[in-house]
């Protein structure tokens, strides 16, 4: 039988929460004067309120300042709130008698920890104690800071709850580990917040009741909640049902308590009815890295990007707005928000009731959606459940009210929409629908010159095949009016590269006409402890260009200011015949320097020779390079003219030699692949000679595309990479290894144009220019300078020894071991991947014991053993 509840549990509860709030919990007068915070009798070593209280004690007073407090008074049940509020009353009144001190502020606490707590709370208004309210409700969690300087300075009656948004991040994912403690699956844990959403939407439940009970009411308000705003036929994906075995409902009911005590703790229910998309916020941190989002297929479109693309697009309270996969309702929440900050009571009226229209496949998610725009005050209306290519939207004249109207996708009609906001599904499989379809039924649904705003994979703008023949019809039918690059990390944690794209609907779009090409990689958010967050003093590019692109898609013509690898307005090249509608296809990029070359070339020589004192392929000599100086001449960047060399001019390139690692023995001769680390080496391989390369380039394809490696050493290379092999006969220039190591830095330089989804593969390579000095009297390629620059560098003495005397293993590490293995008679070498730096390292511990016996298992261990040094 559990133990009574008593008023110490509450205590407890009232100071932690006190301190996550920002107050200082600790007793003022054990703290140097630093804590904000009495508890009970304490109060009486007060200089200003002690006397006035004594002999009575509330729970807690809390120094707001010098002369105003407030008084919190707890009991042990939620049936005790009244007495809690009254004599948390009857302490205030004691010191509002003095005429030094006043209390503001009181509150009263009820419950304990089984059944949760609830507060109340009352601010002095000069006449009697009036209850604080945000957006027309009680608030419901204990007062933070900045709420009381709020209510002090406007009054108990907010519009708006200062939000903290690092409070809201770290909450949703303690809801998460505490449905995972009650056996909520994370797939339904997005169900099970809808119905308790929708359940505390007028009132708190009795969470002292039994599990049977407390489901039953929660259920019951869900239903209700969804039926009076006409969407009752979703209650069914959303309603909950306890646990199957028993031993779990007790559970399952302490999962609610504390989930909806959590809720209450962030004042919820007023915040959702906010200016801000606190909802969306919630949903994008509870699933996103709860890991529900992906069993429900849900893709969340972070706040900020649909709030640029509302405020991009112009929408207002004229236009109709129609999101084909809106998921939990970001972008439509996102256009409602914006609409009613700029427009009057009549028009968001109606704006909220004729003018949003969405479609989510994933009847869960589509509750989510409703969910989230019931508590938004209404805009719920004209979302559906079901496959957007089933339904089309056409304008509606029967004079109800609503401007359109779905009808099945086999009926005709007038196209409504002007606005478009989107985030289709992305593809993840060869049976998946390609994500442009999707943009094309947004288009159809469109008037003439309405404006589309999509969050695109990277690769539906610069893939060939069925992309590429989507964009070239593109620009047939419609104006591609900006493509945005958008941060690698916006849909962490998962991994892929988007482009936000604007287009005109039913313009073809004119040669000579720009478009806005913007790289917006910062977004002012970092990845802490595992998520994104808004970080104060990272750059966010959206509001930098925010004005660039509001004024450029109402204007074309409009005047945009060139800032190399950041924005540029640009037309279609006509000589593309990729079609690669990215940003990195069109900006220009920022002078290249002697100062930024030489970086890369010492960056290079370092890692070279660091690989080749690793591998054992080389034993420095020199113990003090001689590095002659740059000459003076080349100190002023302003004497430097540079010229657009093409690589084909200085290098035959052909792709690596083997596909697979598979397909070779164990040897000597590296294998260089497309990786950045340890010169992209993946294993020591008996390469043909006619297949092995020293003194040349390798260029990554994948991974990172353009990592450019220089490889002083024989080697073979994968066919991920592009081999440079140095022209003998008609280069522009003699191709010496400075030269060679010159162009890996200069291709550096231009890794940004590039990523996982555009990759720079042989047929581009041929295409490709690098920027090399010349000298200004004959246009010639200044080899002189490269050469005296390359030298400058510390370490490029010891990559040229490294070429004279670098010396392959004495045998592969791998062959070793496996011959070690076989002449002990034991099982061949197993099938395993192997670091470099391990094999070695087997090797030697090998070596090291070669006179001891050794068996399977021990060789097991050792392994192990390696694994953990390395």
């Amino acid at each position: 039988m559990a133990a009574p509840a008593t008023e110490v549990d509450a205590y407890i509860w009232i100071k932690r929460n006190l301190d996550l709030l920002g107050w200082d919990a600790r007793n003022p007068l054990r703290s140097s004067g630093k804590g904000q915070v009495y508890t009970q009798n304490e109060v009486f070593a007060d200089p200003i309120v002690g006397d006035v209280l004594k002999p009575k004690k509330p729970e807690n007073v809390v120094i707001i300042n010098t002369t105003t407090f407030w008084v919190i008074e707890a009991k042990r049940t939620h049936g005790e709130m009244r007495k809690a509020v009254r004599e948390a009353q009857q302490y205030a009144d004691r010191i509002n008698k003095d005429k030094t001190a006043r209390a503001l502020f009181i509150s009263g606490v009820a419950g304990n920890d089984e059944d949760s707590y609830l507060v109340e709370s009352y601010y002095w208004d000069g006449e009697d104690y009036v209850p604080i309210t945000a957006n027309d409700v009680p608030l419901s969690a204990l007062l933070s800071p900045e709420v009381v300087e709020e209510v002090m300075e406007q009054g108990p009656n907010l519009q708006d709850v200062p939000l903290d948004t690092g409070l809201f991040l770290s909450k949703a994912e303690l809801i998460n580990e505490i449905l995972h403690e009650g056996a909520v699956n994370k797939n339904a844990r997005a169900r099970v917040m809808a119905a308790v959403l929708l359940a505390i939407l007028e009132s708190v439940p009795d969470l002292t009741v039994a599990p049977t009970v407390l489901i039953r009411d929660i259920n019951s308000r869900a239903d209700h909640a969804l039926g009076k705003e006409g969407k009752g036929e979703f209650f069914r994906f959303i309603k909950l049902a306890l646990p199957p075995t028993e031993d779990n409902h007790v559970k399952f009911k302490r999962a609610l308590v504390r989930t909806i005590q959590e809720l209450l703790n962030l004042n919820i229910r007023s915040a959702m009815r906010s200016g801000h998309d606190v909802l969306g916020k919630f949903y994008e941190v509870f699933l996103k890295y709860g890991n529900g989002a992906k069993e429900i297929g849900i893709v969340l479109t972070p706040r900020h990007i649909t709030r640029f693309a509302v405020e991009a697009l112009g929408v207002s309270d004229r236009d109709t707005v129609y999101d084909p996969t809106c998921g939990t309702g970001g972008f439509l929440v996102a256009a409602f928000d914006h609409v009613r900050l700029n427009a009057g009571a009549d028009a968001i009226e109606r704006f909220k009731e004729h003018n949003l229209f969405g479609i989510e496949q994933e009847a869960e998610v589509a509750a989510l959606a409703i969910v989230n725009m019931i508590f938004r005050g209404d805009g719920k209306t004209n979302i559906r459940e079901g496959n957007c290519f089933g339904w089309r939207l056409v304008r509606d004249d029967s004079g109800g009210g609503a401007i359109a109207k779905f009808v099945s996708d086999r009926e005709e009609g007038v196209a409504p929409i002007t606005r478009v906001l989107m985030n289709p599904p992305f593809k993840s499989t060869k049976g998946d629908t390609f994500e442009f379809k999707f943009v094309n039924h947004a288009l159809a649904q469109m008037e003439e010159g309405g404006l589309l705003f999509a969050v695109l994979p990277y690769g539906v703008m610069v893939n060939g095949g069925a992309n590429k023949t989507w964009r070239k019809n593109l620009l047939l039918s419609h104006t591609l009016v900006s493509v945005l690059t958008l941060p690698t990390d916006l849909f962490y944690p998962v991994a892929t590269h988007t482009v936000g794209i604007i287009i005109r609907k039913g313009r073809p779009h004119p040669a000579e006409q720009d478009v806005l090409w913007v790289r917006s990689i910062f977004d002012g958010h970092l990845k802490s402890k595992g998520k994104r967050i808004p970080t104060v003093g990272v750059p966010d590019d959206f509001n930098t260009i925010i004005d660039d692109v509001r004024t450029f898609v109402s204007n074309p013509k409009a005047t945009v200011e060139n800032v190399p690898m950041f924005k540029r307005a640009a037309p279609v090249r006509p000589d593309d015949t990729h079609f690669e509608f990215v940003p990195e296809n069109y900006l220009d990029r920022n002078p290249v320097t002697l100062a930024e070359i030489r970086d890369g070339v010492d960056r290079m020589a370092r890692e070279v020779v660091a690989f080749l004192i690793r591998m054992g392929m080389y034993q420095p000599s020199l113990t003090t390079p001689d590095v002659p100086a740059l000459p003076k001449e080349f100190e002023d960047e302003s004497a430097v003219e540079w010229r657009q060399v093409k690589l084909t001019d200085l290098f035959h390139i052909h792709s690596g030699d083997f596909h697979a690692k598979k397909e070779l023995d164990w040897g000597n001769v590296p294998l260089i692949s497309c990786g950045d680390a340890e010169q992209g080496l993946v294993g020591f391989y008996d390469i043909p000679t006619d297949a092995q390369r020293k003194g040349a380039v390798t260029v990554a394809y994948n991974g990172a595309p353009l990592t450019a490696k220089y490889h002083p050493y024989p080697f073979g290379a994968k066919d991920d990479v592009a081999v440079l092999v140095p022209r003998q006969d008609g280069a522009v220039a003699t191709v010496t290894d400075e030269v060679e190591a010159f162009a890996v830095a200069a291709i550096e330089t231009m890794k940004w144009r590039y990523n996982y989804g555009r990759k720079c593969f042989r047929g581009k390579l041929l295409e490709l220019e690098i920027p090399l000095p010349v000298k200004k009297d004959s246009g010639e390629i200044d080899t002189a300078l490269i050469e005296a620059l390359v030298n400058s560098t510390p370490y490029w003495k010891h990559v040229v020894a490294a070429k004279e005397s670098a010396a392959l293993p004495e045998g592969s590490p791998l062959r070793g071991i496996a011959a070690e293995l076989e002449g002990r008679g034991l099982l061949p070498f197993p099938e395993t991947d192997l670091s470099p730096t391990l094999q070695r390292t087997i090797a030697q511990k090998l070596a090291d014991g070669q006179d001891d016996p050794i068996d399977s298992g021990d060789f097991l261990t050792l392994l192990e053993k390696a694994s953990e040094g390395s």
